[in-house]
């Protein structure tokens, strides 16, 4: 199963990270700063950078 995580970097997402990886899922991993995730497992590097909007539509 292919799953994503929103705050992969985080102490809680890094654990479920951890436990899809053990449990053989594929994961997106969802941070803010990519350098600061740690990717181990088999398969390609699938972390996801993005920038938090405003209700206004402009970039915070």
């Amino acid at each position: 199963m292919r799953i994503a995580i929103l705050g992969a970097s985080g102490r809680t997402g890094g654990t479920l990270v951890d436990q899809a990886l053990e449990r053989g899922h594929e994961v997106v991993a969802l941070v803010r700063i990519p350098a600061k995730t740690t990717v181990t497992g088999p398969g390609p590097d699938r972390r996801r950078s993005g920038r938090r909007a405003s209700p206004s539509g402009r970039r915070a």
